[in-house]
């Protein structure tokens, strides 16, 4: 038995006796991540994980002192800092407006998730941690003193509890068009089936949950537009019955039927920006970057509602203790 029909038998194993949705769907994620760490071919040509890839070789020799002034001098933070203000420069020489916001938006999903991974509070509530704050501030330092004109401007949200399922949104919808079982064996195949699997939740509460596909023109909520589309093209609830049915002509020996769009391999190429000639691919839909009034919005939208679940609680609590007394007071 090979790795991945280890790692299959392993997901069919825990799916069966899952007792939350939960386990099942951390299960997927899993799954994906594990070709992600052993550099499967199948995952690092994705879009979103070479540029992503591309920040990580940033040049950290960039040294203005703005890390610094933060008080972040030691490690990898002083590094991941550094990496981040040289993108952040690299966006300011960038002037073609379209390519811009698309590198903004990638390096929004990139520097947060990167924080909360990395530099933050056990992957809660960042925005509370010390060192997270200050790798925020120093980019809104640069930002506000480098940027003189706002639509060079690129900042990152602080909302620990939204960074993660929204990168991960945003990612799936760059990468859709790559994903397929052509060339692939039924196994390669079933991870990516698990992975669009993992999504679907994530999809489906973000329809609902924050009505993102709510306008009647059938566009993307403005607040959803950084990670969001509403294209059913890219429902991952199709992409998982397309899937289906390329497996299934797998098992039959019929793999040689699978067709996919060619017109993706154009986004591979580093020349230039994507043709608008093909801008039907989700791959070269434009996303929009989230601006410093929405992003505090949104985190203080967050703030309120945590707080005020907390408050709440509290109440509950108080009338609950008043109510005992009383009770009591009556039985004695």
């Amino acid at each position: 038995m090979n790795k991945t029909q280890g790692i299959i038998q392993k997901e069919r194993f825990l799916y069966l006796n899952a007792n939350k949705e939960g386990t099942f769907l951390k299960t997927c994620r899993d799954i994906y991540m594990i070709g992600i760490k052993n550099n499967d071919h199948r995952f690092s040509d994705l879009p979103a994980y070479k540029k992503y890839g591309a920040f990580n070789l940033y040049s950290t020799d960039y040294n203005d002192g703005i890390c610094e002034k933060f008080g972040i001098t030691e490690g990898e933070a002083n590094k991941f800092c550094k990496r981040a203000v040289s993108i952040l420069k690299d966006l300011s020489s960038t002037h073609n407006d379209d390519e811009r916001n698309d590198k903004c938006v990638y390096f929004q999903h990139w520097f947060s998730d990167q924080v909360r991974r990395n530099f933050s509070n056990n992957d809660k509530y960042f925005s509370n941690y010390e060192l997270s704050n200050n790798l925020f501030d120093a980019i809104n330092y640069f930002n506000y003193n480098n940027m003189t004109d706002k639509k060079y401007r690129c900042y990152a949200s602080r909302n620990a509890e939204s960074v993660k399922a929204e990168k991960d949104l945003h990612d799936y919808f760059r990468n859709v068009d790559f994903i397929n079982c052509k060339g692939k064996s039924y196994e390669a195949c079933k991870v990516f089936y698990n992975y669009v699997n993992y999504i679907n939740d994530l999809y489906k509460k973000r329809q609902e949950n924050n009505l993102c596909c709510y306008l009647a023109n059938g566009q993307v909520e403005p607040e959803c537009s950084h990670y969001f589309s509403c294209d059913q093209k890219y429902n991952p609830k199709n992409v998982l019955a397309e899937l289906e049915r390329q497996m299934d002509l797998i098992i039959k020996g019929h793999s040689n039927q699978i067709t996919v769009d060619e017109r993706v391999n154009a986004y591979n190429t580093e020349v230039g920006y994507p043709n608008r000639s093909i801008s039907g691919l989700s791959v070269f839909k434009q996303f929009k970057p989230q601006d410093f009034y929405t992003l505090n919005e949104s985190l203080l939208r967050s703030r309120r509602l945590h707080n005020g679940l907390i408050l709440t609680g509290m109440i509950g609590v108080f009338l609950g203790l008043i109510l005992y007394i009383r009770v009591s007071k009556i039985t004695q």
